[in-house]
């Protein structure tokens, strides 16, 4: 089985194709450092960052993904044609903020369009949530000023099945009792 649209996977390559650029997925430098400053949110996150540190890291998580019609079926593909996904990114380090207010310009930016939609099928919807400080203490390191971002992302999902669709039914021979 194949799934197409908003995954954890495919915010993480959207997010390397808007900070790092499209060359991201053939240098291999440039793939290694994307894999090292764009990570999936977790509890158990150390800082990584030093005091002098001139890095900044975004995490993200799918807060939500919300289907809002019903599912369609097109021989092997099943696509829930429309849903919205939340996506909560955190900037933390040196240019946090400034990446963080960059995510108000993505309407500007109209290569991120056509990352969206190649990526994830996906488009941005028109409100990028506000910006909003905060604290957050690592595990094991000292605690951070982090920035919070949410987006909304509409998208179209499919899932490539694997097996084949049922083209007969047949019943034995007998009586069927229904009560």
């Amino acid at each position: 089985m194949t799934l197409h649209g908003v995954t954890f996977d495919n915010v993480w390559m959207i997010l390397a194709y808007m900070f790092y650029g499209e060359n991201v997925v053939t240098d291999k430098a440039l793939w290694n450092k994307a894999k090292k400053y764009i990570i999936p949110m977790k509890s158990n996150f150390f800082n990584p960052i030093q005091a002098d540190s001139k890095d900044t890291y975004i995490q993200f998580f799918i807060e939500s993904d919300r289907r809002i019609i019903q599912d369609g079926y097109d021989g092997n593909t099943e696509a829930l044609l429309n849903k919205v996904a939340t996506v909560l990114l955190r900037f933390s380090g040196a240019q946090a903020e400034l990446w963080a207010k960059s995510m108000h310009h993505l309407r500007k930016r109209t290569e991120v369009a056509q990352i969206l939609w190649e990526v994830a099928n996906a488009r941005l919807m028109e409100d990028v949530g506000e910006i909003r400080p905060a604290v957050t203490e690592f595990f094991g390191k000292n605690a951070a000023i982090v920035f919070d971002v949410r987006m909304k992302l509409h998208y179209k999902e499919t899932i490539d099945l694997d097996w084949k669709v049922l083209q007969q039914v047949s019943i034995g021979p007998g009586t069927v009792k229904t009560n």
